[in-house]
């Protein structure tokens, strides 16, 4: 995880130190598209915001827990994301938000690709996405335990246990790879799909059972 945080946050100084902002800048290209557009955006932010169901795994990991401490965990973890996204959402949006380069999947395609710090930053967008996206699966991987074994649970580390978590993450991966090539460039579809699939069932569905 932390090598994921440092990852992102190269990014982010990446996407800073190339920064050229014409102070004449469009302010419309802040405000939402339309509303139906905006509301494709929920899925994604469900996806976005949906790690509060980790505080139970942060709670069962702590060393002598107490509500004080996890307010501070908690604290700590919104501040820092929000000190890290801001740049990286808000900079390249103000900067490559033209028309003309609408088309790009991500900033960095616009960067010089001949610069090393550019090509360090796709290797490092790319290693904070796949380790991110295990952890994102893991707390998954856990609510469909819950669903099929209920409070008999397998022994962690036991066969039955390593042979169901090896089948379900695979079966996570393998549908998400699946969903990403049909989806091509477009990353929308893969994500609101995600966050619908990973929020509603770790927020919702879980919970009522």
């Amino acid at each position: 995880n932390i090598v994921a945080l440092l990852c992102l946050a190269y990014v982010a100084i990446l996407a800073m130190c190339f920064i050229d902002i014409d102070i004449s800048f469009d302010p419309s290209l802040l405000h939402p598209v339309g509303f139906l557009k905006a509301m494709q955006g929920f899925p994604i932010m469900i996806f976005a915001f949906s790690c509060q169901q980790n505080i139970c795994s942060v709670a069962d990991e702590m060393k002598d827990v107490s509500v004080k401490k996890l307010n501070t965990v908690s604290w700590t973890a919104t501040l820092s994301g929000l000190l890290m996204y801001l740049p990286v959402m808000i900079i390249p949006l103000v900067m490559f938000g033209r028309e003309e380069d609408a088309n790009k999947p991500t900033f960095l395609e616009l960067l010089p690709h001949n610069s090393v710090a550019v090509q360090i930053g796709f290797i490092a967008s790319a290693l904070s996405v796949c380790i991110s996206y295990v952890l994102v699966v893991q707390p998954v991987r856990r609510t469909i335990f819950s669903i099929i074994y209920g409070n008999n649970q397998p022994e962690i580390g036991s066969r039955k246990e390593s042979i169901a978590r090896l089948v379900v993450v695979m079966i996570v991966m393998l549908a998400s790879l699946g969903i990403a090539i049909a989806a091509g460039s477009s990353l929308g579809p893969t994500l609101e799909f995600t966050g619908l699939l990973g929020g509603n069932t770790v927020g919702f569905v879980l919970p009522s059972i």
